[in-house]
Formats: structure tokens, sequence, C-alpha cells
């Protein structure tokens, strides 16, 4: 061979081993933690292999989300090669001149999702990537790239133009699937399928059975991208093997997903599909709530409390409030369903240093607290109420899809737009609290929506948590759910933010129609826990027109002395005792 040959090949030897490590870097040089560990297993070249302190290191380090200009860590020097010839060689195509197999395992996994992904993103929306290497090999410039192969060119002043294929072993491809889905938004439909394409080719497409159900109810628009998705995977799915004798074989059926089941042990149904807000009292409001789990399984809100002691106080806290008041069941709260791709805007709040800052996903149709069948004696709009009337003026916001609570207190549209006295946003999957000594939309800091009782819990027969009260009078402490004390009662024996009471186990119901027979149930097993300041021995309904009034009025027959206070689990007792929430 030719010495100018020789500076050719060793020119092409370089070139190659450079993108090997220089491609790689330029990836995996994005995002943040420890550099990665990437091994580059390389085929005897047809040329005479460059010395060993020439082999360009693969270890890049993680500095950016985004491709970035990334030169490679370690690089032969330029001066032991000998000068290029000055005219410039008409381009070439080297196919396969260094293939390379990447094996990756544990966190690396993330940055092989990347080099393939990002890179033929940005190709394909015509951003062509560029590094420059400390190699004197000039600018490199990815011309373009698909999932088996790049096509780099460099300026050298060679011309060469490089096809180099690159084979991905990944030891762990569920880990890969997993963390390819964390970079995505949960509403990126392309990027969902992409990843599903993905793990089909990795034989693991049974994996996003889950993702993909939760991206149909994402964007039902995309149905039928993601049925024909999910018919590949069933048609992956193992298949019996055929022994010798004949026998008939089962067709392949598509992944189950499996079963949700809630703290109250009922299978909860897959969520219903919406891209509109749906207000509190319709039909399809209640099918969405009755597939929510609200709350992890072992939140306060959903703790059984059947067998807890009872305090030492309960009879002093009951008289405190008084024995002989009756029980009442009042009517205001309301909500409304916001779909996953609702816009987002911004409310003018006036208390912020214990509100969460927005924007947030409100509604046209934001109803406030009372309207349509309660506190509104004249029967006026909602779009009126928005605007005008006085009370506590709430609005609730739930968003089942992104697992998010909005709530707000003295809500009023303005001329200038959504203004609200402060707000709380809760995490439905969290047993998180709010900060201590703050407040919420009620006093006590904690959310309504879990504590009100709707029309798809009498309708299912059975309310399946707490029930939100209040009492006139309340002593300034708080206690574990609560965050926040409101009260002002010198009087030791007045009870707690927090103070939870249940309905005593020997109270006769057998007599009380189905209606009310669901509360008093709810009453002996979740109990009730003081949220507010206002009524005494008041819990609170949707003010939906197809509940049963007169049933509700049937528990006016229990008293305060038909009541008792119990000792309540705190934040890592009970069932949250078993570790985090799940």
């Amino acid at each position: 061979m030719g010495e100018h040959s020789h500076i050719a090949a060793r020119r092409s030897q370089s070139l190659s081993m450079w993108l090997a490590a220089t491609c790689l870097g330029l990836v995996l040089g994005s995002g943040d933690g420890a550099a990665a560990d990437i091994e580059v297993l390389e085929p005897e070249p047809s040329a005479p292999a460059a010395p060993a302190d020439q082999s360009p290191s693969t270890r890049g380090k993680r500095t950016s989300p985004e491709i970035a200009s990334t030169p490679s860590d370690r690089a032969p020097a330029a001066a032991e090669a000998p000068a290029v010839p000055t005219t410039p060689a008409a381009p070439a195509t080297v196919v396969g001149a260094m293939p390379a197999t990447v094996t990756a395992t544990g966190s690396d996994v993330e940055a092989l999702a990347m080099l393939r992904e990002r890179i033929v993103a940005s190709v394909a929306s015509g951003q062509k990537q560029t590094s420059t290497s400390a190699m004197n090999l000039g600018e490199v410039e990815v011309l373009s790239a698909d999932a088996d192969k790049i096509v780099v060119a460099s300026s050298s002043g060679e011309g060469q133009r490089v096809e180099m294929p690159l084979t991905w072993k990944v030891t762990k491809p569920r880990e890969l699937v997993e963390l390819a889905r964390g970079l995505l938004k949960k509403q990126d439909v392309d990027g969902h399928l992409a990843i599903a394409e993905l793990a089909l080719r990795l034989g693991v497409g049974g994996d996003m059975d889950d993702a993909l159900e939760r991206l149909e109810f994402a964007a039902p628009e995309a149905t039928p991208r993601i049925a024909a998705v999910r018919d590949r995977i069933a048609a992956q799915a193992p298949k019996p093997e055929k022994k010798e004798a004949p026998a008939p074989v089962a067709k392949p059926k598509a992944p189950v997903a499996k079963a949700r089941i809630n703290h109250a042990g009922r299978q909860l149904p897959p969520l219903p599909a919406f891209n509109k807000p749906i207000l509190f009292n319709t039909p399809e409001a209640d099918a969405i709530v009755s597939a929510m789990q609200i709350f992890p399984v072992t939140n306060a809100w959903n703790e059984d409390i059947t067998k807890r002691p009872v305090h030492p106080d309960s009879a002093k806290i009951v008289t405190a409030i008084g024995e002989k008041k009756i029980f009442l069941v009042e009517y205001g709260i309301n909500f409304v369903l916001v779909p996953p791709k609702q816009p987002m805007i911004d409310v003018a709040i006036n208390l912020t240093s214990e509100s969460d800052k927005g924007p947030f996903p409100f509604p046209d149709n934001a109803p406030i607290q009372g309207w349509p069948e309660f506190w509104n004696p004249k029967h006026e709009s909602n779009e009126v109420l928005q605007k005008v009337g006085e009370g506590d003026r709430h609005v609730i916001l739930v968003d089942p899809f992104n697992n998010l609570l909005y709530e707000f207190f003295y809500a009023r549209l303005t001329a200038k737009g959504w203004t609200a006295s402060n707000m709380a946003k809760w995490d439905l999957t969290s047993n998180k609290l709010r900060p201590l000594e703050w407040t919420a939309a009620d006093a006590a800091g904690c959310p309504m929506f879990a504590g009100v009782i709707r029309y798809d819990e009498f309708e299912r027969g059975v309310i399946e948590h707490a029930m939100r009260m209040t009492v006139g009078k309340t002593r300034p402490e708080y206690i574990y759910p609560a965050t926040h004390k409101a009260g002002l009662s010198k009087d030791p024996n007045s009870p707690a933010m927090g103070q939870r009471f249940r309905l005593k186990a020997g109270y006769d119901i057998s007599k009380l129609s189905k209606p009310a027979k669901v509360v008093a149930t709810a009453m002996k097993t979740y109990g009730m826990i003081v949220a507010d300041n206002g009524s005494d021995w008041a819990i609170v309904c949707t003010p939906d027109a197809r509940i049963d009034t007169n049933a509700m009025r049937e528990l006016r027959a229990i008293t305060g002395g038909d009541l008792e206070v119990i000792l309540t689990t705190g934040e890592n007792e009970g069932p949250r005792a078993q570790g985090p929430a799940r």
C-alpha cells in the first residue's frame, strides 16, 4: 500500500472510530447524572489498525438535555498522522467502514434511547447537527439518521462521506422502554406510539398496554392508531410451543391490563375518555369519578376506622358541640371534571403566601358553590353567579387523567379574568399534605373533594371515604390530616381541626331508607373529619337534583349523643405505617 493510501486508510479508520465515540458523546452528553459506561466492540478493520493509544474514549459527559456540540474527552494527537493532500477528493461513500455494537446496562439504556430518538428527530426536522473533534478531523455534519444507521460527512478536506451502521444490544429492554416513556409528555401521541414501536422491536410490546390505555384516554382522536399498535402487540405475544402430538393451538390474546382495586376492594373500571369539561351532576361525571382512585388507598380519607379506639375525652368533646343537636346534611359543594388538554389560564390569587402557583385548567363553565339547586333562590344561571353573589364561592376543578385537584376559595370572574382569595393544588396519587400552618379552600387545610358525598355513590350503594364535617366552634389547634387551625374557642373540649367522629356501632340503621343507610354506614366505617367552621354536626352533598333530599332528612334522627370521637392515626401510623403511599 502506498504512503498516501496508507494515510487515507488511517484517516478513514480514525474518522470511523471518532464517529463511534463522538456520535455517542454527542447524545450521551445530554441529561444529568453520572457519565455513562458504554463499551464499543470493534471488528478487525481492513486497513492497518491505529496504535492503541489512539483509541478514542467513549465515556461521554451528560450536561444538557438537548444535542449539543460536545468534544470527546480524549483523542489521538494529530501530529502523528502525515499531512493530508491539499486537493480535496470527490465525496465518497464508505458503507460499513466501522460497524459497532453498543452494549449498555443500568442507567445507560437511557443514553441509547436518546442516541436513536434525538438524532433521528433532529435530522427529520431539518436540523443538521454538527460537532468539532480534537482529532483535527474538522467539522462533522450528521446528514441523515434512522434507527439502523447514521450518515455523516466531514469537512476536513478529505470530502469523505461515511455511512456507519449501528446495532444496538440492550440488556434491559423493559428498563429502556420505561425510561424512554419518562422522557415524553403524557399527551405526546406520536412520541408514545414511537416508544411502542421501540418496545415491539425489543420484544417487550406487552409492557406498553397500560400506557396505551392512558394515551387513548388522553387523546381519543388517536384511537385507530393505538388499536393498530395493540394488534401488533397481540400478534407478538408468545405462542404455545407445538408438541409432537397434534394439538389445537390457542390464538394469541392481547395482554390484559392489571385490575385496579381500590382501598375498599372494589375493582375500578377503565377511565372513560372525554375531551371537554364535564359538570358534576351528569351521568358522564358519574362514570368518570366512579373509575377514580381519589388519593392513595392508605390515605386518611380512605381509612377504615371501625376498630379505632374511642378518644378518652370523647364525651366531653361531644358535649361541647351539643349532644342533643341533630345531625344535618347540607348541599352546595360542586365540581367540574377537566379534560387532559384543558387550556391553562392565570388566576389572580390574593393570599399568595399560602397558595400554589398557576396557571390552572379553568374552564368557562366552572360552577360556583351552590349552583344550581341550592343557595340560589333566584335560580340564576352559572354565568351570572360566576360574577355576583356572596358566600364562600368555592370552585373545584378535577383533572382525572393527570390525577390533579385544584380547589379555590372565594372565586369570582371579573372583567380582568378570574380571581380567588386562595387556592390549593393536590396530587391525587400522594398522601402529601399542605405545608403546616397553611390553609386551603377549607379552613383545616384539607381537600374538600375527598369528603363530599356524590350522586354516583348513592347509585353504587356505598360511600368509600370519610365525610367532611363542620362545627360551630373549634379550638385553635389541628391534628392529622389537618394542617391549619381556624377556631378561637377557649374551651379545651372544643374539637380541633382534623378531629374525627363516627356513628356508634350500636346505632340501629336497619329502618333507614337505602340512601340514608348508605350515609349512616359510611359514618360508622369511615366517619367524619372536622374541616371547617359552620353548622354543628353538618356533612355536605353535592347540589345535585338527583339526590333524594327526603331520604337525607331521615338522618336528622341522629343526634350528637349518637356520635363518638376516635383516636386518629398519625402521618406514619395505621395504613401509612406500611411505607410510602401506594
